[in-house]
């Protein structure tokens, strides 16, 4: 009998240990910087860019001037700590989602803070993306 209790007291602390660990997962919505979900913008003097990321999915809309915003690219991303890297997996094309021709990657660094991220574009420098 009393290895049965000392059996089900190994599992009740096995049990408890197992929720807790579970319960702080880093990517947790609870946890500010750690998830991209929501709209990013980027303004620039003459177009702008806006990014709604979901799960791991992102779509990004573009607009130049004073025109509306436009479908564009679309993909997945993954969050490594800071380091974001962003798939294209779909392009807008002809009114209609296309498939990608090439794989395309881009990368990004993620804040401290969560609240932006930057993205290096060659010749236009480093954009930089808040969130809405």
């Amino acid at each position: 009998m009393a290895n049965k209790k000392l059996m089900l007291g190994m599992a009740a602390v096995a049990l408890t240990f197992a929720l807790i660990m579970g319960s702080c997962n880093k990517d947790d919505d609870d946890s500010p910087g750690r998830t991209l979900d929501g709209t990013w913008e980027y303004s620039g003097t003459t177009y702008a860019m806006r990014m709604i990321c979901s799960g791991s999915n992102w779509q990004m809309k573009f607009k130049a001037d004073d025109a509306e915003y436009e479908d564009s690219k679309k993909g997945t991303y993954t969050l490594d700590g800071n380091a974001i890297t962003f798939t294209t997996t779909h392009v807008f094309e002809d009114d209609a989602w296309e498939p990608a021709d090439e794989t395309e990657t881009a990368a990004a660094t993620l804040s401290d803070d969560g609240n932006s991220f930057q993205m290096p574009q060659g010749d236009l420098g480093t954009l930089t993306f808040v969130k809405q």
